[in-house]
């Protein structure tokens, strides 16, 4: 029987008993059926069935049980681990693309593919045989590769990249080394201990990815999503930790704890306008400040954008003034927009009442020159309270009328004094300039 023939038979045996409990004669039955469609000889006698058993055991670590009290054979799926399931679908695709038409026609595979796979046996062998392994590596960050030597303790598969995890013996520190910049391998006869107190799964437990958290304690985060993005989420979850906290209509909140680090942010930002993120205050604002940043990239369109814009940065705890003042530098050069500032701090209905109960005190002392300022004072606090009705400010603004930008200034947001600041310092440097011209 050639190579090929045995691993189909394989997973055509594997295949069957995952589907539930089977007697050697309907596995049997099946393999016949099999083999037909193919055109291979699949079925076995009983002596050889059970070698082919202990061959699925030695080389997936799938063991196939034979239930004793009637004669029939299956897998406790449940209690496979990750690798083994892994494996699984491997002889799964396997089976899938074993055909004779060409796969081009029918399959496309992502573009994007893992670089490295092909130091994986040779660096599980030094694992497994406790091995020094010595190779160049070439990170990101600098031009040129550097010659390592390390103890292998385990290989990690993170987003369609594989990883060895190895105590590096220039400084005595457990890393993580991508098989895509890993070059000449060289497996040594020099022998090492492997840790007592190691174990990849837990080295890894709070870890998005292949980064694991400076903090010593894993963090609670809450992240809301969309309720169709959720659907993605709970089928491809983020972490093991993942609990579903709350479901409404549109929204769903899940809770982690996990450590907040590089890969896991940029996971966070490649959900885009779909994820909120609701705790901790921390991460939140990195994640603000990453969308802000990238906005800042782009070139502002319409007015109505920029005004929105910058109602958002009245708000926005890692307020950036650079970025502001790009905004401002953008509205002046595209758009000749002119700022003004409108100070409604003391522009309510009391204050107006209370202005109004003066002048009239005023007017009956006789003192017509202080009455009349008051007057003046009332009228004026009247024009800013119905201006504030009519463009329902509660809060500090901009709005836009004609070609001037208006800042309704009320001294209740976080950045009102910054960005007041600005923009006065703006309108000064704009009217030297006037002056200058003249």
């Amino acid at each position: 029987m050639s190579l090929k023939e045995q691993v189909l038979r394989h997973h055509l045996i594997i295949k069957k008993v995952r589907q539930g409990k089977y007697s050697q004669k309907e596995i049997q039955q099946y393999l016949a059926r099999e083999g037909e469609l193919s055109q291979y000889t699949f079925t076995c006698d009983r002596k050889t069935f059970k070698r082919v058993l202990d061959d699925i055991a030695q080389i997936y670590g799938v063991d196939i049980i034979c239930d004793q009290s009637d004669n029939k054979y299956y897998i406790e799926y449940g209690g496979l681990d990750d690798g083994q399931k892994r494996i699984i679908e491997a002889l799964d695709t396997f089976q899938a693309f074993n055909m004779r038409e060409r796969l081009s026609e029918y399959v496309q595979f992502d573009s994007r593919q893992a670089l490295g796979t092909q130091f994986i046996y040779p660096l599980y062998t030094a694992i497994k045989n406790r091995n020094i392994i010595e190779f160049d590596y070439q990170t990101f960050f600098h031009e040129t590769s550097v010659f390592k030597t390390v103890c292998p303790y385990a290989l990690k598969e993170s987003q369609g990249r594989w990883y060895l995890v190895a105590l590096d013996l220039y400084d005595n520190n457990i890393k993580t080394f991508g098989l895509d910049r890993l070059s000449n391998p060289q497996v040594k006869k020099n022998k090492f201990e492997y840790p007592d107190d190691f174990n990849v799964q837990k080295h890894f437990e709070n870890s998005f990815g292949i980064i694991r958290g400076s903090k010593n304690k894993p963090e609670k985060v809450l992240l809301q999503f969309d309720a169709d993005q959720a659907k993605y989420v709970e089928t491809y979850r983020l972490h093991k930790s993942q609990n579903l906290i709350k479901r409404t209509k549109d929204k769903v909140i899940f809770e982690l704890t996990i450590d907040i680090t590089y890969d896991f942010i940029k996971e966070l930002c490649s959900y885009g306008n779909k994820l909120t993120v609701l705790q901790p205050p921390s991460l939140e604002q990195e994640i603000r400040k990453i969308h802000r940043s990238a906005y800042g990239n782009y070139q502002i369109i319409t007015l109505d954008e920029a005004i929105s814009e910058l109602n958002e940065m009245l708000t926005d705890t890692v307020f950036s003034r650079k970025h502001f003042e790009n905004i401002l530098a953008i509205l002046k050069i595209h758009y000749n927009i002119e700022f003004k500032v409108l100070d409604l701090t003391e522009a309510t209905l009391e204050l107006k009442e209370q202005t109004r109960n003066e002048k009239i005190a005023m007017v009956l002392q006789q003192n017509f020159e202080n009455a009349a300022l008051q007057r003046e004072r009332e009228k004026k606090i009247e024009k800013y309270v119905k201006l504030k009705q009519e463009l329902g400010i509660t809060k500090s603004k901009f709005y836009l009328d004609g070609n001037t930008i208006y800042y309704c200034f009320t001294n209740t947001i976080i950045n009102d004094k910054i960005i007041l600041e600005i923009i006065q310092d703006n309108m000064k440097t704009k009217s030297k300039n006037k002056k200058r011209e003249r």
